[in-house]
């Protein structure tokens, strides 16, 4: 049945408010759950009111009959839009017989400050400096106003240099926490929108912020204090309609007043230290009498303000301890209690207390614990809270979050009069469904593991652990998240945040820092992040362009993709590329050694032809596959040895010259049996396996199934719980043994999942001399290791899900593609079928018969 376009999207949000895209864009979904339809056209409204539409008139664009299958990234194309203006808009497609859907439903986007002459607000701060090593009262910043008349719109557009909490009338104006996003702050400041309407009333209102250091004045994971400034600072302006028309607007300036809060300090590594005795959940109350406080410092705007709605931090629930705590009482110290939550979380606490006032409580987190059972692994900084004595009294930090799975508390009360602890996990507004299953527990385990870590991964910029040295935006680390958690999460917003943050970072030279945002105090980190580091921001961009379709973006990116590359062949004329020396390089599994150094050099300027294709920059597409020719050349004159070899036996090195094609075909079998001879000798030893990217990519591409089936499960057995590591091997688990793949050809029409490749890989080999043979083993074994998979990929052109089995028969597959997409399905033994959109079921006898019927054949087909 041919249904709504649904799940409609403008820049990557539904409604958004306060963007700031000159053309905005927008996307939405064909349902139609009839099997192999197709949208040939669309027609597309939108007006200044929804009464408008629900008359279907588009007074601001109407686009009328548009015969195409775009359901992405459509550019408005409309009536120029101005500053606050909000847009209301709806779609609807034709299907193959060129019938059209009923309307979508009424969905918005709203412009945000676009011009400079818009803003009012000038920075303000208190006067009050903590220093390079330790943090001050979080100051509160407060403003009474009056509105004389019936308030019809308000909007408040906000940020700081720092983080804020901001409050109307007693109430938040926003869920979202650790607001405004990392950025670097020298050159860019990202600013929200809120609608605050409900929270305004005529007479008195009071706006009110919590301003704390952040990452611009506190510790930002690595190094000082206080590496982007001394205080933190807010920018705010309040835009009020009256309902007769007027206006009213209120910003910050030499007329609004600060004075110290009750939060003591609070330091993203030192902690949070709250006394609520000392201050009122008044604050923010109209008419509480409060020390009118001290006046602020003002200052013009020098950065550049920039909307920036996403990515959105959320408090994604509460997680109860797994049982009672276990207590530890000691002469002459507190009792301590520890909660056990059963699984790492990166959030906060949130405990509820009844308790007299003037009690100290102390909370540490970690994520282990030591030999005697204590506390152990526990990160830097503590939470300090002082009972009030209220009703009802509830500490959770503001403005600081940790990982952790166990949470200490140190306090002289009782059991009893810790009513309720809980871990608060944080993580990202927008998370997408896809999912893997199968039916081995290990592997299921592991899947559940990586998915509640890479709620942790994306903090507004790509973070790569838990501990604090690794909450920083380890560039090394942003492609391959990128990779891992496409297929569950909806990270594009936030790509297209950090590519700008990217591209703000880059030198001179063409390179790129280590950690973006950069981090001015550390000087080991200035510098080029080299090979590995360097390379992220193509990969992201080509990245965030394969899985979203997002061609803009690529432009955008394309200018500084091309400075990096030609700063490469300047830095490195004999094309052989030294290995990184900052800090992080020993940490990471990328870039040791010019020999991996090199190859990755090869590695992008492949890509940056490809990109350069997808562009139709024909003259660069040419330079790059020269530069990529030079630098291979290269390569093998220094690498590889006259046996076909990589130097020195590197396992990494060999599988990674493998993946990228640096040996000749009569070389190819010689390094490839020594990857097989280093992994079983791995298998045999009782070793923690190394990760070793790409590896099973390579012995797939080899023939060798069964051996990436044995080193999966065992990396999952014995391989270290890495966020990186174990990402890889999941990343695997969707594209090779659920077979959701990209298509290879890069057209519109097939990119971004508009066709899908589906390329299962079941633990089953073929039979000798090449004969068409099923064989239900690995490795001759009676039982395949796994013998049901089931997953499932979001998608922005749809919901695509694959199941396979292996029966006492047959090999059996299950496939539903989503309207307007389309699949090619390439099964064992290399046959191929295009199929179109619906439910298709595929079968495929374990021993092929020999009267030359082929083996796969398509049993159903249906919605």
């Amino acid at each position: 049945m041919l249904g709504a376009p649904r799940r409609l999207r403008c820049e990557y949000l539904h409604n958004p408010i306060g963007i700031d895209v000159a053309i905005p864009r927008l996307s939405w979904r064909v349902e139609d759950t009839r099997p192999a339809e197709l949208q040939t056209a669309y027609h597309l409204l939108a007006a200044s009111s929804p009464v408008q539409l629900h008359a279907d008139v588009g007074d601001l664009w109407d686009t009328g009959r548009v015969p195409s299958s775009q359901t992405l990234n459509v550019e408005y194309r409309g009536a120029p839009l101005a500053s606050a203006e909000r847009v209301w808009w709806k779609v609807r497609s034709y299907d193959s017989d060129g019938l059209p859907s009923p309307w979508s439903e009424i969905c918005c986007f709203e412009m945000g400050l676009l011009e400079a002459g818009d803003w009012q607000a000038r920075w303000v701060q208190a006067r009050l400096s903590g220093s390079a090593a330790t943090p001050v009262s979080v100051p509160l910043l407060r403003r009474a106003f009056a509105l004389r008349e019936r308030v019809s719109r308000a909007r408040l557009y906000i940020t700081s240099q720092g983080l804020y909490h901001a409050e109307l009338n007693t109430t938040p104006v926003t869920e979202h926490v650790l607001t405004p996003p990392w950025t670097d702050y020298r050159k860019r400041v990202g600013y929200q929108t809120y609608d605050v309407t409900d929270l305004l009333r005529m007479g008195e209102n009071v706006l009110g912020v919590l301003l704390a250091d952040g990452w611009y004045a506190g510790h930002p994971g690595i190094g000082p204090r206080q590496q982007y400034g001394d205080v933190p600072r807010l920018l705010a302006q309040l835009d009020v309609t009256y309902a007769s028309g007027a206006s009213f607007t209120m910003a910050t300036d030499e007329s609004w007043r600060w004075q110290p809060s009750g939060l003591l300090h609070s330091d993203l590594m030192v902690g949070e230290s709250n006394d609520p005795r000392q201050w009122t959940d008044a604050w923010s109350q109209p008419g509480a009498l409060l020390d009118e406080g001290q006046p602020v410092l003002a200052r013009a705007r020098e950065q550049t303000l920039v909307a920036m709605p996403y990515p959105a931090l959320l408090v994604l629930g509460d997680v109860a301890p797994v049982g009672p705590p276990e207590i530890v009482r000691e002469p002459l110290a507190p009792t301590t209690y520890l909660f056990d939550f059963g699984r790492e979380v990166f959030g906060r606490a949130k405990v509820q207390i009844d308790a007299p006032a003037g009690v100290s409580i102390q909370m540490r987190y970690g994520s282990g614990r030591d030999p005697s059972g204590q506390l152990g692994q526990w990160h830097a900084g503590a939470d300090h809270y002082t009972t009030c004595g209220r009703e009802g009294e509830c500490f959770q930090p503001l403005f600081v979050a940790r990982g952790f799975r166990y949470l200490e508390i140190a306090t002289e009360l009782p059991p009893s009069a810790l009513v309720s602890v809980l871990a608060q996990p944080i993580g990202l507004q927008e998370a997408g469904q896809g999912h893997f299953s199968c039916d081995l527990k290990a592997v299921n385990d592991q899947v559940d593991w990586l998915g509640e870590r890479l709620k942790a991964a994306w903090h507004h910029v790509p973070m790569v652990g838990l501990a604090p040295r690794e909450r920083i935006g380890n560039t090394a680390a942003g492609s391959a998240l990128l990779g891992i958690g496409s297929p569950r999460f909806d990270v594009a917003g936030l790509y297209a945040k950090w590519l700008q943050d990217l591209m703000d970072a880059q030198q001179e030279d063409g390179s790129f820092p280590a950690v973006v945002p950069p981090l001015p105090g550390v000087p080991g980190l200035q510098g080029a992040g080299g090979s590995g580091w360097c390379d992220a921001f193509m990969e992201s961009a080509w990245g965030v362009y394969r899985h979203f379709g997002d061609r803009a973006l690529l432009e955008r990116c394309y200018g500084a993709l091309r400075k990096h590359l030609m700063g490469m062949e300047q830095r490195f004329p004999d094309q052989i590329v030294s290995a990184p020396g900052h800090p992080l390089a020993g940490d990471a599994q990328l870039g040791r050694g010019d020999i991996e150094a090199t190859a990755r050099y090869y590695a992008s300027a492949r890509l940056a032809a490809r990109v350069a294709g997808v562009l139709g920059r024909i003259a660069d597409l040419e330079a790059f596959e020269e530069m990529g020719s030079r630098v291979r050349s290269a390569f093998r004159r220094r690498f590889v040895t006259l046996d076909g070899l990589i130097v020195g036996d590197g396992l990494g090195a060999q599988t990674q010259a493998l993946h990228l094609g640096l040996f000749d075909p009569p070389e190819r079998d010689a390094a490839f049996e020594q990857v097989v001879a280093r992994l079983a000798s791995y298998l045999a030893s009782d070793q923690v396996l190394p990760h070793v990217p790409h590896l099973l990519d390579v012995l797939t591409a080899n023939g060798r199934l069964d051996l990436a089936y044995a080193w999966l499960i065992a990396m999952l057995e014995r391989g270290k719980r890495d966020l990186l590591a174990l990402g890889s091997v999941c990343e695997w688990l969707h594209r090779g043994a659920a077979g959701l793949n990209l298509e290879t050809d890069l057209s519109d029409s097939h990119n971004a999942y508009r066709r899908l490749l589906l390329r299962p890989l079941p633990p089953l080999g073929f039979g000798p001399d090449g004969e068409n043979e099923w064989i239900a083993s690995v490795d001759t074994l009676d039982e395949p290791p796994i013998r049901w998979v089931s997953a499932s990929l979001d998608t922005v052109n749809g919901r695509f899900e694959s199941s396979w089995e292996i029966t006492q028969d047959a090999f059996e597959v299950r496939l539903h593609v989503p309207a307007n997409c389309s699949a090619r399905v390439l099964m064992p033994g290399e046959q191929e079928q295009l199929v179109a959109a619906g439910l298709h079921v595929f079968s495929s006898p374990l021993v092929a018969p020999r009267d030359g019927i082929p083996i796969l054949r398509e049993v159903s087909e249906g919605a």
